[in-house]
């Protein structure tokens, strides 16, 4: 292919490198020997187009007797030499820039971009390739004082800081770098929300479903799979954790004090993963009730806490409340509103009628209910039911 640039042009340009300057002989004229006067010229310069190189023939004319005087000229032509690194197939973008700078700025706005391959063209330009791999060799090789550079760019995504299954990109913060999160992981580095509350503080446009959460965050226990409601509480993000006894269940045919028990299993996470749930939330809650009929809650009832602790007071009355008496203490008790002025719990005037004592258990410290406990049930006429709701955590503490 005949090739009709010199030495320190650009390729296609047709011209000779002072034609690239403008600073030829003649103004305008292409290359310095384009002067044709009685003066020694030159041109000269680098052919660095490796799609071109090595020369395989020169040509040149114009070199016979002219009026009377002898045309003439010599050529010379350097050895071929190749340098640096060239990372074949990982070119993902090519432009000329003014210096170096300009294509390290343009490798750290390339989310793909981890090395770059920088050589002077014409012009005082810089031909500037981002790749999208890299060798092992030292961050700057071959022949400086020439302007050719391989540079590996120092890649924070290198080390996949962005987790479940989150994409890194270069630039845009201090750290060098940002993780843009799937759905339902949040962070620098895509971790699942401590809490529903958490997720939707960070993303308002979080929908109710089912999330995973980590609210301890040290991994001293695993995350687990929970129900946010993302609607109730005016839409703070609720994390809803489901169990074993949320239906209606008899209670019947036991006579003392706590003779009949139910253990409270809980979906997907243990009670060590529920408290720390309860420890970043600003508020959490259990609704309980108990129906009776003819059976008695003072003396008879309680419930365990998470520590196994015996609870005196029930849904609606506050924790530990001191009533002066013996026995548990209900959302009537609270209000001396009861069946019977002189009890604490509706249940407790025990007599032929369907009562009830109900509300919420809020304090959070106690939560969630491991265990509840009955009795007086061991006659014919006495009975009960008993319903436990969902733990119900929101707020960030």
């Amino acid at each position: 292919m005949d090739m009709a640039y010199w030495g320190g042009a650009a390729p296609d340009s047709d011209k000779c490198a002072c034609g690239m300057k403008g600073t030829c002989a003649k103004r305008g004229d292409r290359c310095n020997c384009d002067m044709n006067d009685r003066k020694w010229r030159e041109d000269s310069g680098l052919l660095n187009e490796k799609t071109h190189l090595p020369v395989k023939q020169l040509r040149f004319g114009d070199v016979d007797v002219h009026n009377g005087f002898d045309e003439v000229g010599y050529h010379t032509l350097g050895k071929f030499k190749c340098y640096g690194i060239a990372i074949n197939g990982h070119v993902i973008r090519s432009e000329e820039v003014t210096n170096e700078g300009s294509c390290r700025m343009m490798c750290y706005m390339e989310p793909n971009c981890v090395t770059v391959s920088l050589r002077p063209v014409h012009g005082g330009k810089y031909k500037c390739e981002l790749n999208n791999a890299t060798v092992d060799e030292s961050k700057l090789t071959f022949l400086e004082d020439l302007g050719a550079y391989y540079l590996a760019i120092e890649n924070p995504c290198s080390s996949s800081p962005c987790l479940n299954n989150g994409t890194c990109q270069v630039g845009f913060t201090s750290k060098g770098f940002r993780c843009v999160c799937v759905h339902g992981f949040v962070g620098e580095n895509c971790v699942p929300p401590k809490s529903c509350s958490h997720l939707k503080k960070l993303r308002r446009e979080a929908k109710s479903g089912l999330y995973t959460i980590d609210p301890d965050s040290e991994d001293e226990l695993l995350p687990y799979k929970v129900m946010c409601d993302m609607t109730d509480k005016n839409g703070v993000g609720v994390t809803v954790i489901s169990h074993d006894s949320e239906d209606r269940t008899l209670v019947k045919g036991c006579e003392d004090a706590g003779c009949y028990s139910r253990n409270i299993n809980y979906t997907g996470a243990s009670l060590f993963q529920l408290k720390s749930l309860t420890t970043v939330s600003l508020h959490c809650e259990q609704f309980v009730k108990y129906e009776c009929y003819h059976s008695r809650m003072k003396g008879f009832a309680w419930w365990l806490s998470r520590d196994l602790k015996k609870m005196t007071y029930w849904g609606g009355a506050k924790p530990r409340c001191d009533v002066g008496h013996d026995g548990l203490t209900g959302a009537c008790g609270m209000k001396k509103t009861c069946a019977e002025a002189c009890y604490c719990c509706n249940c407790d005037a025990n007599d032929p009628q369907l009562r009830e004592d109900s509300g919420f258990l809020s304090n959070k410290a106690d939560l969630p209910v491991k265990q509840l406990r009955f009795g007086d049930t061991g006659h014919n006429s006495e009975h009960g039911y008993h319903t436990l709701g969902k733990l119900k955590c929101y707020g960030t503490a």
